[in-house]
């Protein structure tokens, strides 16, 4: 491809006038899916569920046989452009339920790890003792049912606890975050979708009498039901190539220079298509999967704009 000076001269002008963050956004996000699985003290190898209740489940029962309940929960979060610089990020859940007198309990949220997903199927479990696992449900032996197995039972999560929020027997919303564990697990799905597996709730599995019902997302009360509430800055213009994985990280600079001018050089979209960020004709701003000339005349307004 020929390259002429004056354009190398206008890249290089270009590279000392990307700055800048994106102004930022705030979006609410309902659940896509949560569930329950429980492990009963009398039966450990029973398959137990809950997809489709009212509730969502955490920590060890006082009653039925000392129940021990893992909750599950995942927002869908592709309205958030891939690159976003992610700032906040709260979960909050409604404790619609608890063993009257206890004391306050800790709930953590552990990222899912992406080794496989877990599903949402058609049980329903009204108190803490679970329902027999349908198919699609997730138990404490499989993430999916029938036979699809986790690894580790009771759930595949990372041992590092993305937040903790302490749970009393009021009922009310708890709120976790922000953390950095948390907007970075959030980043990670952003740029990653297939790697979004949600968050477990893990919550006091030794004392009795902790486990804390939180409203689901097939709650009748739809203001009780969860919600995840991100605060990000988008890419801020169609310069932004480099950052995390193979999309922006909200800023333009020298990195996405770089990125752009290896990948055109290769010219091969199938390898790197970082490159082809603009089409032809009617094709406007979208990528075509060519790599040429219009690729580099849009790389270049767009790096001289900046944010």
């Amino acid at each position: 491809m020929q390259r002429t000076n004056a354009v190398i001269v206008a890249v290089v002008t270009a590279l000392g006038a990307g700055t800048g963050l994106a102004g930022a956004e705030v979006r609410t996000f309902a659940a896509a899916a949560d569930a329950t699985m429980f492990q009963s003290g009398v039966a450990p190898g029973q398959l137990l569920s809950s997809g489709v209740g009212d509730g969502v489940f955490a920590g060890r029962t006082l009653f039925h046989a000392e129940y021990r309940q893992r909750g599950l929960i995942r927002f869908d979060l592709s309205g958030i452009p891939c690159g976003s610089l992610i700032q906040r990020v709260t979960l909050k859940m409604y404790m619609e339920r608890a063993a009257s007198a206890q004391l306050p309990t800790e709930v953590r949220l552990h990222r899912l790890a992406i080794a496989g997903s877990w599903a949402e199927g058609g049980s329903a479990s009204f108190g803490g003792a679970g329902m027999p696992s349908e198919p699609g449900d997730v138990n404490w032996q499989e993430r999916q049912h029938p036979g699809i197995l986790w690894v580790t039972p009771g759930g595949d999560f990372s041992p590092i606890t993305s937040a903790s929020a302490t749970v009393t027997i009021e009922r009310k919303f708890v709120t976790w975050g922000t953390t950095a564990e948390m907007a970075g697990d959030v980043a990670g799905w952003v740029n990653d979708p297939v790697s979004n597996n949600g968050w477990l709730l893990l919550g006091d599995e030794v004392t009795q009498g902790t486990a804390r019902k939180f409203s689901s997302r097939e709650s009748l009360t739809v203001g009780q039901r969860p919600v995840l509430l991100v605060e990000f800055a988008p890419p801020c213009s169609l310069a932004d190539i480099a950052g995390s994985g193979n999309c922006g990280d909200g800023i333009v600079d020298g990195d996405d220079f770089i990125a752009f001018i290896n990948s055109f050089s290769v010219g091969d979209p199938t390898i790197d298509a970082r490159a082809d960020v603009a089409g032809g004709g009617a094709a406007g701003l979208s990528p075509d999967g060519i790599i040429d000339g219009n690729d580099f005349v849009a790389f270049v307004n767009a790096f001289a704009a900046g944010c």
